[in-house]
Order: C-alpha cells, then structure tokens, then sequence
C-alpha cells in the first residue's frame, strides 16, 4: 500500500451485485484508514448504466 498517496480513493467492486467481495475488500481498506467506495452493483451495474470499460492498460 505504501506505493499509493494517503488519500488515494479506491473504489471495490465485484462482477455482479450478488457478490460481497466489494464489501469485503472496502472494510480492508476502511481499517488501513484509506479512502473507500464500493460500486453498487459492480461491473453489471457499470455495464447496465452504459459506461464503457477500459480494454487496454495506460502506459506507465
């Protein structure tokens, strides 16, 4: 973790809104006192509201 700034937020998510990896992942986070959100929904949810997915890696 020591890599990203303090006050980076991260924002968990799971495949689907039946997952609770996103909850589970954000109380990690939350009890490292990082900045959290969780995606309601998750990338279903993402995909259901029409935003678009990054297929490629930005480069470093």
């Amino acid at each position: 973790m020591a890599q990203w700034p303090a006050d980076t937020l991260f924002v968990t998510y799971c495949a689907g809104p039946h997952c609770n990896g996103a909850a589970r992942g954000a109380l990690r986070l939350a009890r490292l006192d990082r900045p959290v959100k969780i995606m309601a929904g998750g990338i279903t949810g993402w995909l259901d509201e029409g935003f678009p997915l990054e297929t490629e890696l930005p480069e470093a």
